[in-house]
């Protein structure tokens, strides 16, 4: 089994884009010299995606009370412009 690693993002580009052309795992796993579960991981949990603008986006994960919640929602609401300072 090769060895464990860290992928690079430019690797991680690299794996969807091969992934889009219908490359297989298994190949793309001797290519980069990591597992088959590693090259799953890239491909479902290190989607990264671009906003309108072009930069990069990700996705957090909080819980928060229904309080809060609201609070957050309303301040949103009143928000015109591109970006959100809170």
């Amino acid at each position: 089994m090769p060895s464990s690693r860290r992928l690079t993002d430019q690797e991680r580009r690299q794996i969807a884009q091969q992934r889009a052309k219908g490359v297989p795992e298994r190949e793309l796993a001797v290519r980069f010299s990591v597992s088959r579960k590693t090259i799953y991981n890239a491909r479902n949990h290190g989607r990264v995606t671009r906003s309108a603008n072009d930069s990069r986006t990700r996705v957090l994960t909080i819980r928060v009370s229904d309080r809060d919640l609201r609070g957050f929602d309303a301040a949103l609401s009143g928000v015109t412009g591109p970006s959100v300072h809170i």
